[in-house]
Parts: structure tokens; C-alpha cells; sequence
């Protein structure tokens, strides 16, 4: 009767301990519902134990079981193994980011602004624990890349109102910035939040960028397909200041003083004579011009003065029939292009990453004879089945006419000349050149083009180049594409009870067929 009340007390041990995995496993919590039947189930444990430890050593002496203590510890030391690589992974910091956008990685922009701080940053997040995790995470990554600039605390809210009402701070998932007498507030946790936050409070200076308008260009102010509202974010984002300057009405018909740069965004009526002078002028005070202009469009004035720099604008539409453009989203008039100039400061990390840009309905650009001391860099080439064509219609025809260029075909031209090619203001500063970027299309800057692929960046570095912000020239960080799972508590608990009651299952059928092969033998 000893060895049935033994037998039954060693199954209920069995019982309880289990339930105290799946107890803790769901609670998380070392407390008297723990305790208790981890107590409870170890002491009829020991009773078991003490009636059957003959059958127990038998067992243990058996050679099933030295075959199964093998297997154990094999297992014990994979998991040793796992357990130590996992303690230096976490104790050197490293890691490895395997997400479709490299979520987890910070952005080439991001790492060059941080490096180059030459102030110390505080961040202040005020946060509660629930939405803490991700955003510090980010921070430390971010910490991590200049560690004697970058400083980030976490602020209880409700536990230091007078600090939040010194900060203006009113809400949970607040974080303020500050740099010496600079401060600044965000409200979003994501990469390009703190990498915006971070140009603005360590940026001496916001350098100003004109676009002309008068001519049917695109508008900044414009929000629908066609407009720039998109650009200009970008360009605030990048700490750039953006302004619409008409030089029919400006003032004294000139570029002002502060222009950093003068953007031409696919103007449809010709520049007059004097808006031509002007822009003659401001160059040679060393002013720096980007030209955007459309295939086909009547403007022989401004083309005849971008020749006068070195750079013609073709009468042709680049066509493409290589399926790379179908299967990437692209057209025959809209190629997808992959072929950047690795060596210039615009296009280098588009090169090296392997970066893509979408050029709709462009032309090809051609070198003029250059005036003397000027440079031309070629900064994107089509693919080699790329043609020109100049033909006539709406239809793109399957195939290269007699007169069309075949590609490679050049999309997009720097150029960086004296000034004295543009008259040479006495006031220039020493040492400074013009500077010009020209595509042969608009499209990729409006608001229906400039979020696809590596476009913004394409427009956003070629200005950072005019404004001689080379230094800041990289890649803005990627969209995450990822979207996390979310669980409630219930759903959390649904899960566990699944994996316990399927481990429990199989621990079960292990005992059956153990069962069934002894009354067999």
C-alpha cells in the first residue's frame, strides 16, 4: 500500500511541477504561486524518491540511461555554448541585423551626423516603460558612435513635473535635445526623427535655397503630383531653408546674397533676357545653380545659356526596354538607374551601396565645349539598351531609329567652373567656383517621384554639394517595412498554454510508447 500512496505522490510531483513552469512561464512572477507548488511538488518528489531508489539507481546504472545521460550532456553543452557566445555578443556590444531595410542598422547620414558633433547632446525622453524599449535601444546605438558627445536619460514624467514644465514637456513620449544653448523637442521615436533633431541643434547655420518661379515651374507650395511639398520637407529636414524667388519681381532683379543655391524645376516658358543676366551674375560671385529641365520643351533661351556653361540639353526621350525597368516598377520612358559616378562626392554612396533612381520621361545631356578651367562629371548612365529617341508621337517605338543615340546614355551632369567664366565678381570669395547640376528631367523631384527609390537623395546631396556641405553628403535613413506582431495579455498566455500543453503532449506519448514496449518484452 507504502509503494501505491509512493507511486501516485511521485505522479502528482510530476503534475506540480509542470504547473510551476507554466506558472511562471505565464506570471513571470517568483512569488507564493510559485513557491508553492514547486515546494509542494519537490517534496513528494523526495517521497517518491525514498520508496523507489532501488528501481531509481537500476535505472541510472542501466545502459539506456548512460546512452541518455550522453545525449544530455551533448545537449546541456550546446546550450552552454549558445548561453556564452550569447554573454559576449551582449558584453561587446555586437550584433547582427538581418531585416529586408536593415531596420536595425543605423543610416550612413545618421552615423556621419552623430561622429561629427562637436558639441555634447543630451537627450531627456520622457517615457513610460511601456513604449520605452525601442526607442532605447536606438539611443544607445546612437550613443555608441561617439560616446563622449551623445548622453541620453530616461525621465519619469509624473515624477519630475517641475523638470517637464522647465522643458515644456506635457505628454508621454516627449524627448528633448540639447546642445550647449540649443534645444529641441520631438515627438517621434524613429531614426530620422533624432537624425533631423540632431542637424538642427548642431547645425551654426541654415544655409537658404531659392526656387525660381514665373516660368510654369513646379511649386513648393504645391501638395498635389506635380508639386515640391515633398522636396521641400526633405530639404527642412536636411536643415536647408527653402524660399520661391521670382527674379522678374526680385529685388533689384537680383539672386539674393544669401542663396546657397538656385533650383530650375522644369520651367515650361523661357526665361527673359534679364533673368538669364541675373542668374550670369550670381554665378560669377560664385553662385551655384541646379537645372532641372523636361524633354522637348520650348526654352531655348535658358538651353542656349546652359550651353554657354558646357552642358546641352538633347531633343530626344531616353527609352528603355530592358524588363529590369518592368520588374522593378520602372517603364520603357521611366528607367530605373543603378549606374552612379563612384568617385564624385554626389553619387559616391549611391555607388558603393548600390543605390537606384528613377528618371521619368528624361533627356540625355551632352557636353558642350567647356570654357576654360571647367570640370564635368557624368554623375548617371542608363543601361547599355537604353536609346535616345527622336522620333515623333506618343508611342515609344520597339526599337532605335537610324539617328538615335544608343546607351549608355548620360541623365544628370556636374559642373564646377571658375567664376571668370561668369564675368568674375571682385567680391567673390577667393578660391570659390560656380557650380552646376543638370538633368534632363523635372519629373524626379515632384512629389509623384521623389519618395521612390533614391531619388530625394539624389536632389538632396547634389544641393548639400553646391552649398559646399559636402561633408554631410549620405544616404537618409531607409523606411522601416517591417510590422511587429502585437499581443495582449490573453493572447500572451494563449500561446504559452499552446507550447506547454504540446511539450506536455509529447512527454506523454514518450511515456506511452515507453510503456507499451515493456509490457511487450
Amino acid at each position: 500500500m507504502r509503494r501505491e500512496y509512493a507511486k501516485a505522490a511521485g505522479w502528482i510531483a510530476l503534475g506540480l511541477l509542470a504547473l510551476t513552469g507554466v506558472v511562471y512561464a505565464v506570471r513571470g512572477a517568483a512569488d507564493l504561486w510559485l513557491w508553492l507548488p514547486l515546494g509542494v511538488g519537490a517534496v513528494l518528489a523526495a517521497l517518491w524518491l525514498a520508496e523507489f531508489r532501488g528501481e531509481a539507481l537500476d535505472v541510472v546504472r542501466s545502459r539506456r540511461a548512460r546512452q541518455g545521460g550522453q545525449s544530455v550532456i551533448y545537449s546541456l553543452a550546446v546550450v552552454a555554448i549558445v548561453v556564452l557566445l550569447q554573454g559576449l555578443a551582449v558584453n561587446s556590444g555586437l550584433s547582427l541585423d538581418l531585416t529586408k531595410n536593415k531596420t536595425f542598422t543605423l543610416s550612413d547620414e545618421t552615423v556621419k551626423v552623430v561622429k561629427a558633433l562637436d558639441q555634447k547632446v543630451d537627450f531627456m525622453a520622457f517615457y513610460g516603460n511601456e513604449n520605452r524599449e525601442a526607442f532605447e535601444d536606438l539611443l544607445k546605438r546612437v550613443k555608441e558612435l561617439n560616446p563622449s558627445k551623445v548622453d541620453y536619460e530616461f525621465v519619469n514624467l509624473n515624477r519630475n513635473p517641475l523638470l517637464a514644465q522647465e522643458y515644456g514637456v506635457r505628454a508621454l513620449g516627449t524627448t528633448v535635445l540639447v546642445a550647449g544653448d540649443k534645444k529641441e523637442t520631438l515627438t517621434g521615436a524613429g531614426e530620422e526623427d533624432v537624425l533631423n533633431a540632431l542637424v538642427k541643434v548642431s547645425n551654426g547655420e541654415t544655409k537658404q535655397i531659392y526656387v525660381l518661379a514665373g516660368h510654369q515651374e513646379h511649386s513648393v507650395d504645391d501638395a498635389q503630383p506635380q508639386g515640391l511639398s515633398g522636396l521641400q520637407a526633405g530639404l527642412e529636414a536636411a536643415s536647408f531653408g527653402v524660399h520661391t524667388l521670382n527674379l522678374a519681381t526680385a529685388d533689384k532683379g537680383e539672386v539674393p546674397e544669401d542663396a546657397a543655391a538656385v533650383v530650375i524645376s522644369g520651367p515650361r516658358t523661357d526665361f527673359l533676357p534679364p533673368e538669364l543676366d541675373a542668374l550670369t551674375r550670381y554665378l560669377g560671385r560664385g553662385g551655384r545653380v541646379f537645372a532641372a529641365l523636361d524633354p522637348r520643351v520650348p526654352v531655348p533661351g535658358l538651353k542656349a545659356w546652359l550651353a554657354k556653361a558646357g552642358v546641352r540639353i538633347d531633343p530626344d526621350i531616353v527609352i528603355d526596354l530592358n524588363p529590369f525597368n518592368q520588374l522593378f516598377g520602372g517603364s520603357p520612358v521611366a528607367p530605373i538607374i543603378q549606374s552612379f559616378d563612384p568617385g564624385h562626392a554626389i553619387t559616391k554612396d549611391l555607388a558603393e551601396q548600390k543605390g537606384q533612381a528613377i528618371f521619368p520621361t528624361t533627356a540625355t545631356i551632352s557636353t558642350t565645349k567647356l570654357p576654360l578651367g571647367a570640370t564635368v562629371t557624368v554623375l548617371a548612365r542608363t543601361l547599355p539598351t537604353a536609346f535616345g529617341w527622336t522620333g515623333s508621337g506618343n508611342n515609344a517605338p520597339a526599337r532605335p531609329g537610324p539617328n538615335d543615340k544608343r546607351g549608355p546614355l548620360d541623365l544628370m551632369v556636374a559642373l564646377d567652373e571658375p567664376v571668370s567664366d561668369f564675368g568674375g565678381d571682385p567680391a567673390a570669395p577667393a578660391g570659390k567656383t560656380a557650380r552646376l547640376v543638370v538633368l534632363g528631367t523635372s519629373v524626379l523631384m515632384d512629389n509623384q517621384a521623389e519618395g521612390a527609390f533614391n531619388n530625394q537623395d539624389l536632389v538632396v546631396n547634389s544641393l548639400r554639394w553646391l552649398a559646399d556641405e559636402e561633408q554631410r553628403i549620405s544616404l537618409a535613413p531607409k523606411p522601416a517595412d517591417n510590422e511587429p506582431i502585437l499581443l495582449d495579455l490573453g493572447r500572451q498566455h494563449l500561446i504559452w498554454w499552446s507550447i506547454v500543453l504540446l511539450a506536455l503532449g509529447a512527454l506523454g506519448a514518450g511515456v506511452a510508447v515507453a510503456a507499451t514496449r515493456r509490457r511487450t518484452v
